[in-house]
């Protein structure tokens, strides 16, 4: 499996793609803040982000209203955002073993 879509960051790594997203891990100082990543174009503006710690927010409450009820069909909605699917991704690809690359992983340097 290799990515659709241009992704220029030297420090990301690939862990996954759907019919319409690649996703990616980016460093972070911890797991809760390893920055995952869902690109879905090739421009620079085309992605969305978020970390850890709030993909998992999300996943576990995203689909509650105001009020903390329920509401139908909207949590097969957050259950499919790519924010929570990135998160999938790097569960199967173990966030530990993600933790250790990136830690491993140069960062580019400013020119």
């Amino acid at each position: 499996m290799h990515p659709r879509f241009t992704h220029d960051c030297e420090t990301c790594i690939f862990i996954g793609q759907t019919a319409t997203h690649d996703f990616y891990a980016c460093r972070g100082d911890d797991i809760p803040n390893i920055t995952l990543l869902a690109r879905y174009g090739d421009a620079a503006e085309e992605y969305s982000s978020g970390w850890v710690s709030i993909a998992r927010t999300v996943a576990a409450q995203g689909w509650q209203d105001v009020t903390g009820q329920h509401t139908p069909g909207k949590a097969e909605c957050v259950q499919q955002s790519p924010l929570v699917q990135s998160l999938r991704y790097a569960e199967s690809y173990g966030l530990e073993r993600l933790a250790m690359e990136l830690t491993k992983t140069p960062r580019k340097s400013p020119t």
